[in-house]
C-alpha cells in the first residue's frame, strides 16, 4: 500500500517538474526574447498570457473529459499536446507565431492540471489531501527554481531555440512513458477513495454550489495576477530597475520559487493537521502576500529585497495546491473534474490579464513603483474575496446540516 502511494505521488510530481520548465521559459528568457523579437515589456507580458488564454479556454471542456477517461490517457494527451506545440514554437520566426504555439500549448497544461487535481480526490482520503497536493505540487516551484538558472544557461550557451526544443522533447518522451508506468505501478492495485475512476455518473448540482465554485475561481484569478506578474517581471525589474546582473536576477527568481516549495508544504500541513480549515489557511497565505508586496515597495536595500522574495514565494507560489484542493472538494467527487476545470478557467483569466496589465502600468508610470501599487490593491481584494468565500462556506454548512436536522 505504501509503495503504491509513493508511486502515485511520483506519478503526479514528475509532470509538475516538466510544467514548471514550460511555465518558466518565457520569464527566465525574457531579456533574450525581447532582443530576438524586438518587443516591449508589455509584449513580454502578452507572450506569457498566451499560455493562460489556451489554458483557460480548454479548462472549460477538459474537466468533463477527465471525468470520463482514465488518468493515464489524460496525462498522455496532456504531455503530447504540450510538448509538441512547445517544440513547434522553437521554429517561430515572428512574435505572433511564438504567441500562437504557446497558446496551443496551454491546452496540454490544463489537461494535466485537471487530471492531477481529480486524481488526488480519487486516490487519497480527505484528511491529508492538502498535504499530498502540496507535496506533489512542490515539483512546480522546484522545477521553476531549477529552470530559472538552467534555461538561461542553455540559451546563453546555445540559443533560446535549443531551450524550447529541449523542453518539448522531454515532455513528449515522458508522455510516452506515462501509460506503461500507470499500468505497472498504479492500475495494478487500484484503490479509489470515493468514486470509480472511470465513473460516468453525473449528479445535478445546486446553484449555491455552482456559485461557490465560481467564487473559488475568482479568488484564484486574483492570486494569479499577483503570482505571474511577479514571475514574468521580477527578472526584468531587477535587471532594468535595480541594475542587477542577469544571472543574479535569475537567482532571485530561483529563491522566489524555492520559497514556494516551503509555502506549499507548510500551507498543506496546516490545512490538514494544524488549523484544519482550508479556506482560513488560504486567507493567511493572502495576508503574507500582502506583507511581501508592501516590503517589495519599501525595500531600499538588497536584504529587504531578498526577504520580500521569500515571503512572496511562500504565499504567491505556495497557494496553488491548497486552492486546487478547495476547488476539487467544492462538489462531490463525481463532479470534481468539472469543478476544477471551471475554477481553473476563471483562475486563468488572472494569468491572462495580469502580466500585460502590469507591463502597461510599468510603461505608463515610467517605472515599476505604480505597478507594485497595483499588485498591492489586488492583494487587498484577494483578502476580501477569501473572507467572503469563508462566509459563504459557513452558510453552506448551516444549510446542509439544517436540512439534515429537519429531515431527521
Amino acid at each position: 500500500m505504501l509503495r503504491q502511494k509513493v508511486a502515485k505521488l511520483l506519478f503526479l510530481t514528475v509532470p509538475q517538474l516538466l510544467l514548471a520548465f514550460f511555465m518558466t521559459i518565457v520569464p527566465s528568457l525574457s531579456p533574450l526574447l525581447r532582443e530576438e523579437f524586438a518587443i516591449t515589456p508589455s509584449g513580454i507580458g502578452l507572450l506569457a498570457t498566451s499560455v493562460f488564454a489556451g489554458f483557460g479556454i480548454s479548462s472549460l471542456v477538459v474537466g468533463k473529459l477527465v471525468d470520463r477517461i482514465s488518468f493515464d490517457r489524460a496525462f498522455f494527451l496532456g504531455h503530447l499536446t504540450l510538448g509538441l506545440f512547445l517544440f513547434l514554437g522553437s521554429f517561430s520566426v515572428s512574435y505572433w507565431q511564438l504567441f500562437l504555439f504557446l497558446f496551443l500549448s496551454g491546452f496540454g497544461d490544463s489537461l494535466i492540471t485537471t487530471a492531477s487535481a481529480k486524481a488526488v480526490v480519487c486516490w487519497f482520503p480527505e484528511e491529508g489531501r492538502a498535504t499530498i497536493s502540496a507535496l506533489y505540487k512542490t515539483g512546480f516551484p522546484l522545477g521553476s527554481a531549477i529552470a530559472a538558472i538552467f534555461l538561461p544557461l542553455i540559451a546563453l550557451r546555445f540559443s533560446w531555440v535549443v531551450a524550447f526544443r529541449f523542453i518539448g522533447i522531454l515532455l513528449i518522451a515522458w508522455g510516452c512513458l506515462v501509460i506503461k508506468i500507470y499500468q505497472r505501478k498504479i492500475e495494478a492495485r487500484p484503490t479509489v477513495t470515493f468514486v470509480a475512476e472511470n465513473s460516468t455518473h453525473e449528479f445535478p448540482l445546486s446553484s449555491f454550489t455552482k456559485w461557490k465554485v465560481y467564487l473559488i475561481g475568482i479568488v484564484g484569478l486574483f492570486f494569479m495576477v499577483i503570482q505571474y506578474s511577479l514571475v514574468t517581471y521580477l527578472v526584468i525589474y531587477l535587471v532594468e530597475g535595480r541594475s542587477f546582473p542577469f544571472l543574479l536576477a535569475a537567482s532571485l527568481l530561483s529563491i522566489f520559487q524555492f520559497s514556494g516549495i516551503g509555502g506549499r508544504i507548510a500551507l498543506g500541513l496546516s490545512s490538514d493537521f494544524l488549523i484544519k480549515d482550508r479556506i482560513f489557511t488560504l486567507l493567511i497565505a493572502s495576508l503574507v502576500s500582502l506583507v511581501g508586496i508592501l516590503l517589495l515597495i519599501l525595500s531600499a536595500n538588497t536584504y529587504l529585497l531578498y526577504l520580500a522574495c521569500i515571503l512572496l514565494g511562500f504565499s504567491a507560489v505556495g497557494w496553488v495546491p491548497l486552492w486546487l484542493i478547495v476547488a476539487s472538494e467544492a462538489t462531490p467527487a463525481e463532479n470534481s473534474g468539472w469543478a476544477t476545470g471551471i475554477a481553473m478557467a476563471i483562475q486563468s483569466i488572472g494569468g491572462l490579464i495580469g502580466p500585460p496589465l502590469f507591463g502597461f502600468i510599468v510603461g505608463l508610470g515610467q517605472g515599476f513603483g505604480l505597478a507594485f501599487v497595483f499588485l498591492l490593491i489586488t492583494s487587498l481584494i484577494t483578502v476580501i474575496s477569501i473572507g467572503f468565500l469563508k462566509r459563504l462556506s459557513k452558510k453552506e454548512t448551516k444549510l446542509v446540516y439544517g436540512g439534515e436536522n429537519r429531515g431527521s
